[in-house]
């Protein structure tokens, strides 16, 4: 699977740290490359507490009625597939990286549309060159 340039520098970052996680702790040797401190693998509960910690944070700074709302890991799989969709990225490439079996699932349930990216669309219909709205118009004239 292909990766690009800056998922490849963090992955890099993170095997340099599994390097020195796993020369202090001997005893706890496995093959994940995405470990606690110590040296453990990461399970569900680990990544889940971790995204509330932070947005707990975040939150610190935010008004009441402006609070960052709690959301699961598997978001970020939507996040991945609506970005890949708002910036070109064929939906059949975003359907592969994301393991489905059908366009369909990523089209339904994994992407969705930000009303920027839907104001910003719906100018794309807007001819360059205001002549041509002319010349059409002299058309059916």
């Amino acid at each position: 699977m292909s990766i690009n340039s800056v998922c490849r520098t963090y992955l890099e970052k993170q095997m340099e740290l599994k390097t020195v996680l796993s020369q202090k702790r001997p005893k706890q040797q496995n093959e994940y490359l995405f470990v606690t401190k110590f040296n453990t693998p990461l399970n569900s509960l680990i990544y889940s507490d971790a995204i509330k910690a932070v947005i707990k944070q975040i939150n610190l700074t935010k008004p009441l009625d402006n609070q960052f709302e709690v959301f699961s890991g598997h978001t970020f799989r939507h996040t991945f597939a609506t970005r890949g969709f708002e910036n070109g990225v064929d939906a059949k490439v975003v359907q592969s990286y994301l393991g489905h079996a059908s366009i369909k699932m990523t089209m339904d349930l994994y992407t969705h549309v930000i009303k920027e990216k839907s104001v910003a669309d719906i100018e794309k219909i807007v001819p360059q060159n205001k002549n041509k709205i002319i010349d059409i118009k002299r058309k059916r004239a």
